[in-house]
């Protein structure tokens, strides 16, 4: 999950609140427990500081979100638009 803002911690709380939303559509987990399994095994770190858009990324392990029901959650949320 990627997140830019002209504030670093706001890109950063952007990136983390993406991974628990993609964790939290899982039919087993709900936002509460995505964002306690978060907390255990997501990764955060900045891409870039130099521009005035700050940008932080958050990584799910693969074993935990495969990439294509990352992918399909993010796909029905950009349908909402």
């Amino acid at each position: 999950m990627l997140a830019s803002s002209e504030d670093i911690s706001r890109a950063i709380g952007g990136a983390v609140g993406a991974s628990v939303g993609a964790l939290s559509k899982s039919p087993s987990l709900g936002w509460h427990n995505a964002y306690v399994l978060s907390s255990l095994v997501v990764s955060i770190g900045v891409s870039q500081l130099v521009d005035p858009r700050k940008t932080a990324w958050a990584r799910i392990p693969k074993h935990i979100a495969p990439p294509s029901r990352v992918l399909k959650v993010f796909t029905e949320l950009r349908g909402r638009l």
